[in-house]
């Protein structure tokens, strides 16, 4: 009787009380492949160029990493099911990046691709939501989305403070706290005083970390939070 109660305690924890079940959950590796028909159709909005191009490619590399299949196969007991399986997910890459920095595995060159690979497919995801917003329903939580956005911030964080330490990028870097430490100044854009690049090739990764982090900043934080005030705008006016 006890495990029971403690069974539905912890459910409780961890599902609440909504109800986010969906009559009919298309599976994702199909709804992928019907998101790139309304891309290539311009089903929603119309693009050329450039952008049409980006969209075509945003929309197609999903196939090339473990989320969608992920989504995919949890799918089948039910969108609630899929979501947490994707939550722990993403928790899991953070996870990764801090086991290779506290256990000096970024030594092996093996593991710095690893994650180069992971960081890689959150930065696309996070170039999707923007360019591809059209495609996507809206978020089920819109503070769920900034809780996992700030996880994705500090993997890819801690995804370039891998890649300075395990490619010798900044010569006075000894440690993984030193990497992180100085990932986490050139993420704030703070300015350097103790620590700098020595080589171009660490200057040139310095000024992609810049980039995708102002970049996080201004379109994603800011698109995130717009969100979540339009929503209470909304419900304090019915």
């Amino acid at each position: 009787m006890d495990s029971n109660k403690h069974t539905n305690t912890l459910k409780t924890l961890i599902q609440g009380y909504g109800n986010y079940e969906v009559k009919k959950l298309t599976p994702a590796i199909k709804n992928q492949y019907l998101n790139f028909k309304k891309v290539w159709k311009d089903s929603f909005d119309k693009t050329f160029g450039i952008e049409r191009i980006l969209r075509l490619i945003l929309v197609l590399l999903p196939f090339a990493y473990p989320t969608l299949y992920i989504r995919h196969f949890s799918g089948f007991k039910g969108v609630l099911f899929r979501k947490l399986v994707v939550e722990f997910y993403v928790i899991l890459k953070l996870i990764f990046s801090i086991i290779i920095l506290y256990f000096q595995l970024y030594h092996e060159p093996l593991f710095i691709y690893i994650v180069i690979y992971l960081m890689s497919e959150t930065l696309m995801y996070l170039f999707g939501l923007v360019f591809l917003s059209d495609i996507y329903i809206a978020p089920i939580s819109y503070k769920r989305s900034l809780i996992l956005l700030f996880i994705n911030y500090l993997e890819t964080t801690l995804g370039f403070a891998i890649v300075y330490i395990g490619f010798n990028l900044v010569t006075r870097i000894h440690s993984g706290i030193t990497a992180f430490y100085f990932s986490i100044v050139t993420s704030t854009t703070l300015g350097y005083g103790d620590l700098k690049p020595d080589s171009e090739s660490g200057q040139l990764i310095v000024i992609v970390q810049i980039v995708i982090m102002v970049f996080y900043v201004i379109l994603f934080f800011n698109k995130t939070v717009t969100s979540i005030d339009k929503k209470y705008i909304k419900n304090q006016g019915d």
